[in-house]
Parts: C-alpha cells; structure tokens; sequence
C-alpha cells in the first residue's frame, strides 16, 4: 500500500474506534469485544462494509482543519509560558520533586526505586523548546 491509503485506513479505524468504544475503552479491548473482531474492523474501513466510510473521511478532514497544537500556541504566548515555572516567588528555581532518568535517548518521570538511587536528572526551570 502507498503511504496514502495507509493513513485514510488508520483515519477511518481511529474515527469508527471513537464512534463505537466505549467511554475510556482502550483499542484493544475495543477490537476484542468488536462483534466479528478485528476482521468485521476490516470490513469496515477497507471495505466500506458499512456504508460509512465516506463519513469518516470527513469527519476526520474536518478534526484535522480544526486542530490546534496546544503546546505550540503555550510556547508561542510568553504569558501562559509563566504559569509552567517551577515556583512562582523563584522562576529561576527547578522544582526538585520532578526527577527523571534516561531510557532509549529519552526522559521520562524517575520511578521510585530509580529516586531512592539517586541517579536522577531534576527538572529545569526553565522548558526546553525545539523547532
């Protein structure tokens, strides 16, 4: 398959798992409990087995005109930036109860026997902004 096809069929499994999951169902959950399982999911968006799949184009054409990266307009506005200072009356402080660790070229929160060891990176004060 082209990279075309490949995303309007993960497009429309996303908008029919949203349409049809339960509140908070994970995907996985989802296909198993799926009448027919992940082979009626097929049918539905590679074959149009139900007659929707124009609809969910669509509705997925229009969450993308409509999205907004929320981080991005954060980076962007100087005075919603301020509110993710570590300390208010110490803007310049890092907060030492955000510790991390390392893990395939990437931070991520330190769990507690990684803090208990002590070799934890503490948070900046100040965010890291990539282009």
């Amino acid at each position: 398959m082209d990279d075309e096809t490949v995303f309007r069929l993960v497009d429309r499994y996303l908008m029919y798992y949203i349409r049809t999951a339960d509140r908070l169902q994970r995907t996985a959950p989802w296909q198993e409990e799926h009448e027919g399982g992940l082979e009626a999911i097929r049918a539905v968006i590679m074959d149009d087995s139900l007659g929707i799949c124009a609809d969910l184009d669509a509705h997925m054409a229009r969450h993308i005109d409509a999205y907004e990266d929320e981080w991005k307009a954060v980076l962007g506005d100087p005075e919603r930036l301020k509110q993710f200072t570590s300390f208010v009356n110490a803007p310049e402080e890092p907060d030492p109860t955000l510790a991390y660790v390392e893990q395939r070229g990437q931070r991520r929160p330190a769990n507690e026997s990684e803090r208990r060891g002590g070799a934890v990176l503490i948070a900046p004060s100040r965010l890291e902004v990539r282009s």
